[in-house]
């Protein structure tokens, strides 16, 4: 895209190039700006979406024979009852749940670098410093996003991402 773009319309047009109809996807939730989104290569177009969540915040769910791109709140929708988790077939007993962790701190990124096109460096790559001012972490993680920012909107994603994502190493 070389203006910048609502995600409605981005997200619709990526749906629709791989064979959703307009009224399939529900964007109405998606109202940031994309000031630029690039994809050097070929890719399925679920994966052209991913690409656009760690920046928008948003996941998708297919529900009503309907693609559905909500904002991640933090807000509860609804709690699903540990019998209703987990895929079986009808009458058969329940899977054994995944358990569920809390983890340290320790385990948790130190500092969090996000890899981003700078809209104010002539879509230069830039890597704003997310770092934890106390904390025994010394785990160091970087993402790339081929998304096109400023450097607080970048900052931001990176806060974000150093607060809740735990290292997968």
């Amino acid at each position: 895209w070389k203006a910048p773009v609502d995600p409605q319309l981005l997200n619709a047009d990526i749906s629709q190039r791989v064979g959703y109809a307009v009224d399939e996807c529900d964007v109405a939730e998606l109202t940031d700006i994309v000031k630029g989104h690039v994809l050097s290569q070929r890719m399925p177009g679920r994966n052209a979406i991913d690409t656009l969540q760690p920046a928008y915040q948003f996941g998708a769910v297919e529900s009503n024979l309907q693609v559905k791109y909500r904002k991640w709140h933090g807000e509860v929708d609804a709690t699903i009852p540990t019998y209703d988790l987990g895929a079986r077939p009808a009458g058969e007993d329940p899977v054994e749940p995944v358990q569920i962790t809390r983890v340290q701190e320790a385990d948790l990124p130190q500092s969090m670098d996000v890899v981003y096109l700078n809209v104010g460096m002539d879509y230069q790559a830039a890597m704003p410093l997310s770092q934890r001012m106390v904390t025994l972490s010394e785990v160091k993680t970087t993402v790339a996003i081929p998304v096109v920012l400023d450097d607080t909107e970048a900052r931001q994603i990176a806060e974000v991402r150093r607060d809740f994502e735990v290292d997968a190493a």
